[in-house]
C-alpha cells in the first residue's frame, strides 16, 4: 500500500466519521455527503478508475468534452469532497 493509499484510506474514515448519521442529526445533507464520500472512495482506491476519473476531469477542465449533462459540475463535487475534510 502506497502513501496515497493510506492517507485516502484515512481521510476516508475521518470523512465518514464526521458526517456519519450517528455522530450527526441525521439531516439529508449528512446522508448525501456520506453517499459523496463513498462514491469518491470507490473511485480513488481503485487505480484504474483514479486514472480514468483524472483524464476525464483534465479533458473537463480543457473543455474537450461537451457537458449536456452537467457532467463537469458532478465530477466537480465528488472531487472536492476529499479536499473538504
Amino acid at each position: 500500500m502506497d502513501s496515497d493509499s493510506i492517507e485516502i484510506k484515512k481521510t476516508y474514515r475521518q470523512l465518514v466519521k464526521k458526517y456519519h448519521p450517528d455522530k450527526n442529526s441525521g439531516k439529508e445533507y449528512d446522508l448525501e455527503m456520506i453517499k459523496k464520500i463513498n462514491i469518491a472512495f470507490e473511485v480513488l482506491s481503485d487505480n484504474h478508475k483514479r486514472v480514468y476519473y483524472d483524464k476525464l476531469c483534465l479533458e473537463i477542465e480543457n473543455n474537450d468534452i461537451v457537458d449536456n449533462f452537467n457532467l463537469g459540475t458532478n465530477l466537480e463535487n465528488e472531487k472536492t469532497v476529499f479536499r473538504n475534510k
